[in-house]
């Protein structure tokens, strides 16, 4: 075991000392394996330029989101109105009677259907200090990826597009990464915990 130098000893008063475990999670993630794989490291390299680049521009981006969500919202109702007149010409050749009582309803449909999971809104910037920031940024970046394509080609910086390969490969570090977040949060709490 190698010897700690002296004024270590002194300044934290003790012989031994350890990385916590959330700092030696961040080495590992980064360190040796993000920084280690070059496609990756530059990708997370040309999201943070997208975040740079658009940095100052939310305002635009905000009424990017609210067109694409406004078209989401009427293609849902044309939709839905397709799926009305459809039903309506189903019962006009098929009429029920009073004597039918089959109202048969997918509870669990209409459960994912009211389900919403998160979507960052705003694009987020990664920290070097904190592997997790990388995340964020990820999910920021991949989240509002058709907005965020959209204003950069309208600003002029179109090379910094991402293409599908990219986005895909955004995806899987993503699903690689989500598990580290939630021991991140376990070993960052307070609270005592194995």
């Amino acid at each position: 075991m190698m010897e700690q130098p002296i004024w270590l000893n002194q300044f934290l008063k003790a012989d031994h000392y350890q990385h916590c475990t959330a700092h030696a999670l961040h080495l590992l993630l980064t360190v040796d394996s993000i920084n280690t794989v070059r496609e990756v490291a530059d990708l997370l390299q040309k999201c943070r330029d997208i975040v740079t680049n658009l940095h100052f521009k939310s305002e635009q981006l905000q009424e990017e989101m609210a067109a694409v969500e406004d078209k989401h919202v009427i293609d849902t109702l044309k939709a839905k109105m397709s799926e009305v007149s459809d039903i309506i010409d189903t019962d006009e050749q098929f009429p029920i009677s009073d004597n039918d009582h089959g109202a048969d309803t997918d509870e669990t449909s209409n459960e994912t259907a009211n389900r919403t999971e998160h979507r960052h809104v705003t694009l987020k910037g990664a920290c070097p200090t904190r592997w997790n920031s990388s995340l964020i940024m990820i999910e920021s970046v991949t989240d509002r990826s058709f907005e965020v394509m959209n204003m950069l080609k309208r600003i002029g910086k179109a090379e910094l597009c991402l293409d599908a390969e990219e986005l895909d490969i955004l995806e899987q570090l993503k699903a690689f990464l989500k598990p580290f977040e939630t021991f991140t949060d376990l070993v960052s709490s307070n609270i005592p915990s194995l």
